[in-house]
């Protein structure tokens, strides 16, 4: 159905990009039953893009979920519990995030970093995969050694292993230096 404006108006394309977000939908769902992850997060991130509804970063954050990637899907379900309205969704979804948690905590780290100067990208490559993001970052990490490398335009990168254990809390804080001082 299209969307009504406040004269009761037809908004022809909220509805084209409802109906176009549905097929996406729909796909991912296909994706999903086939257990074909990556393509069910794709189509639901286009889901999601096309019409931002918030039950499409909860399908994003359990596809991210069978996929193995905790912390991808803790990311999703945490927008999910933000955007929607309904309490009882809002509990259902916290709920999901608190197990997620949970489920991390018995394989994983978690790991806070921040640098100065702030905005740096940071990339984290270990067996469990390479991770990257912006600082400050808080991120969880399987339990093992990772090679941290942090970087900024015209700065010299940091770079280190950082070893995480099960359930620990490591807080690294870097300082990045001007290329060519030591």
């Amino acid at each position: 159905p299209a969307a009504a404006g406040p004269g009761g108006e037809v908004d022809e394309g909220v509805a084209a990009a409802r109906t176009k977000a549905e097929r996406f939908a729909k796909r991912g769902k296909r994706a999903y039953k086939a257990k074909q992850w990556e393509d069910a997060i794709v189509a639901f991130e286009l889901a999601y893009d096309t019409h931002p509804e918030p039950r499409y970063l909860f399908n994003i954050g359990r596809a991210h979920e069978k996929s193995g990637d905790l912390h991808a899907a803790m990311e999703f379900v945490l927008r999910y519990v933000t955007q929607v309205e309904d309490e009882a969704e809002k509990e259902d979804g916290k709920e999901v995030y608190d197990i997620l948690a949970a489920r991390l905590r018995k394989t994983s780290g978690e790991v806070r970093l921040w640098s100065d100067p702030p905005n740096a990208v940071v990339e984290f490559v270990g067996e469990g995969g390479t991770f990257r993001g912006r600082t400050p970052l808080h991120r969880w990490l399987s339990a093992g050694t990772w090679r941290l490398t942090v970087g900024k335009t015209g700065l010299t990168p940091h770079k280190s292993d950082v070893a995480v254990g099960v359930g620990e809390s490591v807080e690294l804080r870097v300082t990045l230096s001007p290329a060519g001082e030591g």
